[in-house]
């Protein structure tokens, strides 16, 4: 059983500090990147995408067409332009893609769609080893030992990459 830190009892660290010893395994980062092999379309005809370029798709395939970002006529035409300029920069200067209003990324969107229902989908077994793995994750990365004493983390996932979403216009 754990003994609870009594926090009153405890010599006070030196001046400025909050402790003088901190042991904590680091950041859970996410899964790689694994490509689903979905082409998007460009003037109406399949393109093919190197694995980097297919991820940078997906990131803009993912958000929603309806929510903040894309749904508003004024943050659209930046989140836009914004991303079709990275997006250029990863395809290379002699990829067919040169204009975005002949982008569909629908292909991708309705892929994504299909695996967030199989997601939804699993069964309770399944479930069970996710919560499992969860916690394997949250045992490693999730405590911190400081000036000898056991501490929960707040955040110990790294941020999946994705499409920079900023908030406001």
């Amino acid at each position: 059983a754990m003994q609870s830190f009594l926090w009153w009892d405890a010599p006070n660290p030196p001046e400025g500090c909050q402790w003088v010893r901190m042991e904590h395994a680091g950041v859970s980062f996410p899964e790689p990147y694994e490509p689903h092999g979905v082409k998007m379309k460009y003037d109406g005809e399949d393109v093919d995408l190197t694995p980097v370029q297919e991820e940078a798709a997906t990131f803009f395939a993912a958000t929603d067409p309806e929510g903040m970002h894309l749904g508003n006529p004024k943050t659209a035409k930046i989140f836009i332009k914004n991303f079709f300029a990275d997006f250029r920069q990863i395809l290379g200067k002699k990829h067919i893609i040169k204009d975005f209003s002949k982008c569909d990324f629908a292909p991708i969107r309705r892929h994504l769609e299909e695996q967030k229902m199989i997601r939804k989908a699993i069964s309770d077994a399944e479930k069970k080893a996710n919560k499992e793995d969860r916690n394997q994750v949250l045992f490693k990365y999730g405590y911190a030992l400081v000036d000898g004493h056991l501490e929960k983390v707040g955040n110990y996932n790294m941020e999946p990459p994705g499409a920079f979403r900023g908030r406001g216009e």
